[in-house]
């Protein structure tokens, strides 16, 4: 049983880590739309790239 345990938080952190690169995506459009400035989107993409390395850490 521990072992599915384990199996279903990596997918969970997979997924969560899907859905964080997706929001990477969103504010380069956001960008591009220039609905935000570049400064903003630094800050955010910095943020988004340090929730991703966590979720990369949970799922090894």
């Amino acid at each position: 049983m521990p072992n599915l345990a384990k199996k279903r938080k990596q997918g969970f952190s997979s997924i969560a880590r899907a859905s964080a690169n997706e929001c990477s995506a969103v504010f380069d459009v956001a960008k591009i739309a220039q609905i935000i400035d570049s400064k903003e989107k630094e800050k955010i993409k910095k943020l988004l790239y340090r929730i991703i390395c966590m979720l990369s850490k949970l799922i090894v």
